[in-house]
């Protein structure tokens, strides 16, 4: 929606009803700044423009409007300066706006400059005689004729009978016998609506209320009726172009004459009876509305039944009513203009022959034959009009009673000027700011949504209304770290910020490892805040916020260094590039925006979203040029960072204190395995999925990233699943799950899910790289049968090179978006052959990549190159993938690693055992370093035993961590990727070595710390236990809280679960918490101790239980049904910590908690509910009734927990509003 560059455009609006409430009072804002244009420079040529104002602006700006150009009239009667035609149609169409005005009094209805200003042309209507004009006789009469029937139309009141009236009348009457008939018929037409000014009703008043007594209380009459707005309807001295809106409804309100009545005996009834005015005046009247309005079947309707149709004043003043039509058609020569013509003429021709009659107005009894003179002259001098196209004068007298010697006057505005407007906007900042914030919208929401999608692996893009899985949110504060989880509609929810205060967030710091979800959060906040109607969740921060300004801060680094950068030109360069009012919106965002923090009305009114600040961490050296810029960013009062945890905003920068730190993380396991029933559709598929995870410990932890678990989907599609009855779910043996793919079966290691991904990668781009095999072209059905890796890489080695060289230099030089300068510099430099195309045509059609869009302006041309593109990897861990596959390569050949650095742009060369002596305990290569073990063992079917030898040879050797604890870390990672099964003679040392460390560790500080990394080798820290039961055993807590899932299956349920006492013991409730698949014996025995536990000794059961709802849920629910009121209490409190970390229960069980909070005599069953139902999103109907009745209730503890969930719901105006909280977080 654009701001209106038309004041009709503005006009309409305003009458509109649909538009926002915000949008009207831009509006009415710049209307109003439009009058003060008006009333301040006095542009009386631009007075039709605001004459259009009229019909839509207060009674203050309406009397202002009148008032203006009534003068405008008067002050050049003095000097006879000449009449501008447009000056009296600006002041006809205000008077015309007048009848929903002040209607309680009518005598306020004129004021005394409108006498005056009849008077003024009474003057000039006396000089044009005296001088012997008549053409200025013929346009000043005609000018006067129409201000009268305007006033008479509106029922204008209060003109001086003795001193105005009178006087004009009889110089009308003088001019009405004058032989030339236009002349003569204007003056007569002008006379009769004088002579009945004072009427208290006009003609299209008792039309529409006569209508309404004959038809009933149709609805398009009744509503005209109802505002007695007639004359906006039936405008026919302006015509309706200058208001769209009303034509359509004059349109249906004439059509409706027809149709109700099905002729039109009523109006010929109200035209009989009108006696104060004469009937034939009444009659054109309505007719030249009919006309203006191109009403021509409906006309002829009427003209067969009107009374006066032979009047012969009626048909002259028709005839010229016709003629001016004409000439107003005459000048297009479109398809409408012709049909007017046509229209025009078939009407004309159908005038019957007048009657005689008896006039006093003319002093003489007309007969048949007078009336058939003049109505030979009207007949003639029209047709010969439309003859020529233009209104000519017959300049041959033979006719000696009447004369046709003057031009059809008629006055026309065509499409109304636009200066008024343009120079209101330049100062409206109220309106600017508003169509700003539309123009911020439309940023967002263009292209479908463009920015706002989730773009999968496949291909597909997910709306943000489908993103269904919930981002977790960990609340951090000054003196501790809370596990609490912060649902993000509650983000600026009142809480104990750093500095100990209770207060509303504003400056908010959210950290999150790469992939985690921080940029699908910006997205989902953008979201949020721009879609209509909004969610109620987020009804407060729209309350709050005007705009979200959403900045990947990665764009910042495509600008010029050289030149000093401001919000001005991020505005400009990143939301109104090119945009007709890019500059105006810019500024006025701008100058809100740094606007005094004291003043609030403008402060906090607009929400940053800065994302990515890890990504122009060097912005953050005081020294850099861009320093100051990013200061003024990060120092915004209203501000949401996002970043890679690492970063930290140094205190030399004196940005104002962050409110709250928070940190965003993957999904948990239940959101795991919700994701893999949405995205796998076959529940066969599904379950095999999420056995074969729980199988791979190592996998499950990496799943908890949102872009890895959708890699992960994305490969298991191709499962075809088989229905083999003698498969065992629980068989722990991954040869014998049949409902696992080829591919699925090799995957052990992090590594060959990486190189699986790439190969499917890999066939979905190799037909839109255009690659070319011996039958041609290659097709996405040829794809399919390439079944054997090295046909695939056959096909890619060049690209697959590049992106490998591509990925190992940015890992060196720290750079994660790769420019056109950086892409050069590396093609320029690698050593395998060069790319078929440009490197734009090769990137963009890799799916590995994506490419990011700095503006507006790229989005609205995303098929051209844009020289500022950038590309990145879709994660940071494929980046490294592809990294170590070229350090692999090298490492086998015996190369050294060429580089370059995006520094210098200079070519780097290293040896790769110096490369590795002095990276291998970099954090930053922790990951890079499991990727080569992984693909030293998977790059061919039979693993390289020399390289992976000679590489955990080099890894022992110097220089070695002093400590050990890295150094463990690094082996042991590098031990699951290189030899998953571990069962290679080869890594026999570097495992008896790593026990040897576990037992030393734990003879010297009592603790598992090697073990305790969670992809420690199954088959080493086995045998450990068993060799060390009489030290280490299943029964110390430590050892049972970091053991594997695997584990858990050899152990009888009731050694490991439940100790005598009954308590599940808290290292097993935490090891039973993690796991994302749970045998139904384990729940089974679980749930056995929950029905035979005191409450006081179920919690931890409880919380496992609550961790595992989709398999547990039937017991749960059954134990909500149990018989022991203890057993209930237990129950409800499973659902209570469900609902405090998800936010969501399902129906049946929110059902069931309903109807123990109503029906369930054991209070502590009930209290538990109601603190259940206090954390359920959203918030059941059935509840809020029950709760509130429990407010009442006879039991203190009750009325309690009551009160707690009153006080917990955050629902909208109407309802409570307040931070959730329960007793369970206390």
């Amino acid at each position: 929606m654009s701001r209106p560059t038309t004041t009709t455009d503005l006009v309409k609006r305003l009458q509109s009803e649909v538009i926002s409430k915000k949008e009207r009072i831009a509006l009415q804002a710049l209307a109003t700044e439009m009058f003060e244009v008006f009333r301040e420079e006095k542009l009386l040529r631009l007075g039709h423009e605001a004459a259009a104002l009229a019909v839509v602006a207060s009674p203050e700006r309406y009397r202002e409007l009148l008032w203006a150009f009534a003068n405008a009239i008067i002050e050049g009667t003095t000097d006879d300066n000449v009449l501008h035609p447009v000056l009296c149609k600006s002041l006809v169409h205000v008077l015309r706006c007048s009848i929903p005005r002040d209607t309680a009094d009518p005598s306020t209805k004129v004021d005394s400059r409108l006498g005056t200003v009849l008077s003024s042309l009474k003057r000039r209507l006396e000089s044009a005689v005296a001088q012997g004009d008549p053409n200025a006789e013929y346009q000043l009469v005609s000018t006067l004729g129409s201000v009268l029937h305007a006033m008479y139309d509106v029922q204008m009141v209060g003109i001086d009978r003795e001193t105005v009236q009178k006087p004009l009348l009889d110089t009308l009457d003088t001019l009405s016998k004058d032989r030339e008939i236009r002349l003569a018929q204007a003056a007569t037409y002008a006379y009769e609506a004088l002579r009945c000014l004072p009427d208290s009703e006009g003609p299209y008043k008792i039309l529409l209320l006569k209508l309404v007594d004959v038809v009933g209380a149709v609805s398009k009459i009744a509503g005209a009726v109802a505002t007695m707005d007639a004359s906006k309807l039936f405008d026919g001295a302006v015509g309706l172009a200058d208001v769209p809106d009303l034509v359509s409804a004059m349109v249906d309100v004439v059509k409706s004459i027809s149709e109700a009545v099905g002729s039109l005996d009523a109006a010929k009834d109200v035209v009989s009876k009108q006696r104060k005015p004469k009937s034939w005046y009444v009659a054109l009247r309505y007719g030249d509305m009919l006309i203006q309005n191109r009403a021509f079947a409906i006309l002829k309707l009427f003209l067969d039944k009107v009374p006066c149709r032979q009047d012969i004043d009626f048909l002259c003043g028709l005839s010229a009513q016709l003629e001016q039509m004409w000439v107003q058609a005459a000048a297009d020569d479109g398809a409408q203009a012709r049909a007017t013509r046509d229209h025009v003429q078939a009407v004309f021709a159908s005038l019957p022959q007048p009657k005689s009659r008896s006039d006093p107005l003319h002093g003489v009894i007309g007969g048949a034959s007078d009336n058939k003179k003049r109505w030979a002259a009207w007949k003639d001098a029209v047709a010969r009009t439309m003859r020529s196209h233009t209104p000519q004068p017959n300049n041959d007298n033979k006719t000696k009673d009447y004369a046709d010697t003057l031009h059809c006057y008629t006055v026309t505005f065509g499409s109304l000027p636009t200066g008024l407007l343009s120079k209101a906007w330049l100062r409206c900042t109220q309106a600017q700011r508003f169509y700003a914030d539309t123009r911020l919208r439309k940023h967002y929401l263009a292209h479908d949504e463009y920015l706002l999608k989730i773009e999968r692996l496949s291909g597909a893009w997910l709306p943000m209304q489908d993103c269904y899985i919930n981002l977790k949110m960990i609340k951090t504060s000054k003196s501790n770290t809370s596990n609490e989880t912060v649902p993000l509609h509650s983000l600026f929810d009142p809480c104990i910020c750093k500095d100990g205060a209770m207060r509303v967030p504003r400056r908010l710091l959210i950290y999150g490892a790469a992939g985690v979800g921080k940029t699908t959060l910006c997205k989902k906040v953008v979201y949020e805040l721009t879609r209509s109607p909004v969610s109620p969740e987020f009804q407060s921060w729209t309350a709050a916020y005007d705009r979200v300004i959403w900045l990947p801060l990665r764009n910042l680094t495509s600008h010029d260094p050289g030149k000093k950068y401001t919000l001005l030109d991020l505005f400009q360069a990143e939301y109104m590039h090119a945009l007709q009012d890019g500059e105006v919106f810019a500024r006025v965002l701008h100058d809100h925006c740094t606007a005094s923090s004291d003043d609030d009305a403008k402060s906090s009114r607009t929400l940053f979203l800065l994302d990515g600040l890890d990504e122009v961490s060097q912005y953050l050296d005081a020294n850099h040029r861009a320093a100051k810029f990013l200061l003024s960013l990060l120092s915004q009062p209203d501000v949401i960072i996002t970043s890679r945890p690492g970063v930290r905003i140094p205190n030399r920068m004196r940005i104002p204190p962050l409110d709250c730190e928070l940190e965003t993380t993957g999904f948990n396991d239940y959101q795991v395995q919700q994701y893999v029933r949405h995205s796998l559709s076959d529940r066969q598929r599904v379950e095999a999925f999420l056995r074969f995870l729980h199988r791979h410990r190592l996998l499950s932890e990496l799943v908890k990233i949102p872009l890895l678990l959708d890699a992960l989907c994305y490969i298991w599609q191709d499962n075809n699943p088989n229905d083999n009855p003698n498969d065992n779910p629980d068989d722990d043996n991954p040869d014998n799950d049949n409902h696992a793919t080829e591919a699925a079966q090799s995957i052990k290691t992090a590594t060959a899910i990486y190189r699986a991904i790439e190969d499917k990668l890999w066939c979905k781009d190799i037909p839109r790289l255009e690659k070319y095999g011996p039958r041609g072209r290659i097709t996405e059905d040829m794809v399919r049968g390439l079944r054997i890796r090295e046909q695939i890489r056959e096909l890619v080695h060049v690209e697959a090179a590049f992106l490998q060289q591509m990925a190992f230099s940015g890992l060196v030089s720290e750079t994660v978006y790769f420019n056109e300068r950086h892409c050069d510099n590396v093609l320029r430099h690698m050593d395998a052959p060069c790319l078929s195309g440009s490197v734009d045509d090769v990137l963009l059609h890799v799916s590995c990549l994506r490419t990011l869009q700095p503006s507006i302006a790229s989005l609205d041309s995303m098929a051209t190159t844009d020289r500022h593109r950038t590309y990145h990897f879709v994660h940071s861990t494929f980046q490294e993938y592809f990294a170590a596959q070229y350090f692999v390569g090298c490492w086998t050949a015996g190369t050294a690693l060429a580089f370059v650095v995006s520094k210098d742009s200079a070519r780097h060369v290293m040896g790769t055992d110096r490369f590795l002596a002095a990276h291998k305990y970099d954090a930053r290569y922790s990951r890079f370093w499991r990727f080569v073990a992984g693909l030293l063992h998977n790059e061919t079917d039979a693993p390289d035993t020399a390289s992976l030898g000679r590489f955990f040879d080099a890894l022992e050797s110097e220089p070695r961590d002093i400590v050990g604890h890295e150094h463990q870390a690094l082996v042991v990672q590098c031990l699951v990727e290189a030899d998953p099964a571990q069962d290679m003679a080869l890594f026999d040392a570097h495992r008896s070595r790593l026990k040897e460390w576990v037992a030393y560790d734990f003879d010297q500080w009592q603790t598992l710390r090697v073990l305790s990394l969670f992809s420690f080798p199954e088959l080493i820290s086995g045998p450990i236990v068993q060799d060390e039961t009489g030290t280490i055993t299943l029964s110390e807590t430590r050892t049972l809280e970091l053991l594997q899932s695997n584990f858990l299956r050899e152990v009888p349920p009731d050694l490991c679960i439940i100790d005598a006492s009954g308590r599940m013991p808290l290292a097993t409730c935490k090891l039973l918490r993690k796991q994302p698949f749970l045998p139904v014996h384990v729940l089974q025995a679980i749930t056995y101790r929950l029905r035979h536990s005191p409450i006081d000794r179920s919690h931890h059961s409880l919380d496992v239980l609550g961790q595992h709802l989709g398999d547990a849920l039937p017991l749960i629910l059954d134990c909500l049904r149990h018989t022991t009121g203890f057993v209930r209490a237990n129950a409800a409190t499973a659902f209570a910590g469900i609902a405090c970390d998800r936010a969501a229960l399902p129906p049946e069980a929110v059902a069931a908690l309903v109807r123990c909070c109503t029906s369930d005599v054991f209070e502590g069953a009930a209290c538990n509910a109601m603190v259940a139902l206090c954390n359920v999103r959203p918030f059941p109907q059935d509840a809020i009734v029950v709760i509130c009745d429990k407010l009442h209730d006879e039991k203190d503890s009750v009325r309690r927990a009551a009160a707690e969930a009153k006080y917990s719901w955050k629902l909208p105006a109407g309802f409570w509003i307040q931070r959730p909280t329960s007793g369970r977080r206390q």
